[in-house]
């Protein structure tokens, strides 16, 4: 299931995993949401899925990524303009992709330091192993970076790399 609705699903009936699905639309359609929310699906569901970025910088759609996962305002992330209550479920967010990241989230509540708590996380800690989001901007993809990232993606993640999406 892509976890788009409930009624899409259930009238597609889900995807095989060797299925190509093209979603068109001019520009601010919703493509780029749509892909996002096809992704977070898949780490939701404890699966690991790749999005090939050639418009947004990777940092960008984590960030909508995340104001996905803890269900806040986009642009408020975006402009860190979020209020602390928001801005603590961003932190549960990513600390919830990392194996023991809990302690991290107490010392941000101490210190309110997003971005203290965001080099401490990705220096102390591990992503969790089987349900990652894979973000890879490259303005000049090809096929051929595709495939090969495609390549050692399935080699790392198995039957978990569910999705890859271009956007």
């Amino acid at each position: 299931y892509l976890g788009l609705n409930n009624e899409f699903d259930s009238v597609l009936g889900g995807c095989a995993l060797q299925e190509l699905i093209l979603i068109g639309g001019p520009r601010g359609a919703g493509k780029s949401i749509t892909s996002s929310n096809i992704l977070i699906n898949q780490y939701e569901s404890g699966n690991s899925a790749v999005i090939f970025s050639i418009e947004m910088i990777a940092h960008e759609v984590l960030e909508r990524n995340l104001s996905i996962l803890a269900n806040v305002p986009y642009m408020a992330l975006k402009n860190n303009n979020l209020s602390e209550p928001d801005m603590l479920k961003v932190i549960k967010a990513r600390a919830a992709m990392f194996e023991d990241a809990d302690d991290l989230v107490i010392d941000y509540m101490r210190s309110n330091d997003r971005f203290k708590f965001e080099s401490a996380l990705v220096r102390e800690r591990t992503l969790k192993p089987d349900n990652q989001m894979i973000i890879i901007d490259d303005r000049a993809l090809t096929i051929t970076s595709i495939d090969l990232h495609l390549g050692k993606l399935k080699a790392r993640f198995g039957d978990k790399l569910k999705v890859c999406v271009v956007d």
